[in-house]
């Protein structure tokens, strides 16, 4: 099953500098997630590759640095619904990826911002609703896969409707490949990256104080806004237990509750 949360910033395509393995400075890693999640980022937890960094559990982030990109994983990321306002002061010229799949629910997102912080592509698919967005030009690796390519005896058509001609995680799987070089379920190509061998720089993140549903959470815990942050926490402070409490789904998967008729 693939559950990847990852965002970079790079001048051409992220895969092509990760093939760098080294991880840059934690404290370059800090400051990244630091802009990205302001007062948020506590203790250091250590390095992970980016296999188990992809989606770690809640209340961990990591974060890389691979020649001029770096990199950001984390279920948190799904909480930057405005992509090019959040990485406007650490762009640098760079574009921006955001890649969220989840194989379980045939989902996938991927959103590009060019660097005048312009929309590239948009692109939002759910099995069970379809073709949710797709905006700005696609990507070559796309082609294949709308035009039918992989659907030539149209199941995938007859399952997902005819504007889905394949299966969503293959596309999801061959978005990662292009855009930061590896695969998780799918058969390894030559020229893949090695992602056991790329490792990132892990950290604490506190619930986010700013969010109803999070500070709700956080009086739950008996930690509110301006009080003393629990250990090793940054400034917004947070019990950050319960990970599968409802109050601290992200948009993301709030919306895709609500496509499910879940909520």
């Amino acid at each position: 099953m693939t559950k990847i949360d990852i965002l970079a910033l790079a001048s051409g395509m992220p895969r092509l500098d990760l093939r760098d393995h080294a991880t840059g400075r934690e404290s370059a890693a800090r400051t990244l997630l630091g802009q990205l999640f302001p007062g948020r980022i506590g203790a250091a937890i250590g390095t992970a590759d980016l296999l188990t960094a992809g989606f770690p559990e809640f209340g961990h982030v990591y974060a890389g640095t691979f020649g001029g990109t770096t990199v950001a994983c984390g279920q948190d990321l799904v909480e930057l619904t405005d992509l090019a306002a959040a990485v406007a002061p650490i762009s640098e010229g760079r574009n921006a990826f955001h890649l969220q799949i989840n194989s379980a629910i045939d989902s996938l997102a991927l959103e590009i911002v060019g660097p005048d912080g312009g929309p590239v592509r948009e692109l939002m698919i759910v099995g069970s609703e379809g073709v949710i967005v797709d905006a700005g030009p696609r990507l070559d690796a796309e082609a294949p896969f709308w035009s039918g390519e992989h659907d030539p005896d149209g199941a995938y058509a007859a399952m997902y409707g005819d504007e889905i001609p394949f299966e969503p995680n293959d596309l999801a799987e061959e978005l990662l490949r292009t855009v930061f070089g590896f695969v998780v379920d799918a058969d390894s190509a030559f020229g893949d990256l090695d992602a056991s061998q790329v490792r990132l720089h892990g950290f604490l993140i506190a619930a986010d104080a700013t969010d109803e549903a999070d500070r709700s959470r956080l009086r739950g815990a008996g930690t509110v806004p301006g009080q003393t942050p629990a250990p090793g926490l940054g400034e917004s402070g947070g019990d950050i237990a319960d990970t599968d409490s409802v109050a601290h789904r992200s948009w993301w998967a709030r919306l895709l509750d609500r496509l499910a008729g879940r909520r």
